[in-house]
């Protein structure tokens, strides 16, 4: 009986140390990689590029988020009649402690620390660099849409 228990238990830490059924942090899981990045573009502005995922979410699925989330912010502006606020109610937040690109009141992404060790900067820096781009993508959004 003693050895059917420590058999037991070396079979539960060793499936335990591989992930079976054991809790893993984020931090210690590595994001979904594509060997490509893949763009997200407003009006032909490309605001990003997504190569990881970030939480739960794989890169494709990012991707269709963020697309999700570009459509219902360019359709709510839309029907206010503010389509020429949008470039300007971009920004930079923190929420919940991590880094996003708000419009108005819309999240448009996370941004997160594996894009910005890809892309050699912080991540306060890369959300600039995408936040700046929204702002020209929605800009040039509202000179054809207005």
């Amino acid at each position: 009986m003693r050895k059917l228990v420590t058999v037991f238990t070396l079979a539960l830490l060793a499936l335990t140390l591989v992930g079976w059924g054991g809790a893993v942090s984020a931090q210690d899981q590595q994001p979904e990689q594509l060997a490509t990045p893949i763009s997200v573009d407003i009006d032909g502005v490309t605001v990003l590029r997504l190569q990881f995922g970030y939480g739960p979410y794989g890169p494709y699925e990012r991707l269709n988020q963020v697309e999700q989330r570009v459509t219902q912010i360019i359709d709510a502006y839309m029907a206010e009649g503010k389509v020429k606020d949008l470039a300007g109610d971009v920004r930079v937040d923190t929420v919940n402690g991590q880094t996003v690109i708000m419009v108005g009141s819309y999240l448009l992404v996370t941004v997160d620390p594996a894009h910005a060790k890809a892309n050699r900067t912080t991540v306060e820096a890369l959300a600039a660099e995408w936040a700046n781009n929204a702002v020209e993508g929605f800009q040039r959004f509202a000179q054809e849409n207005s």
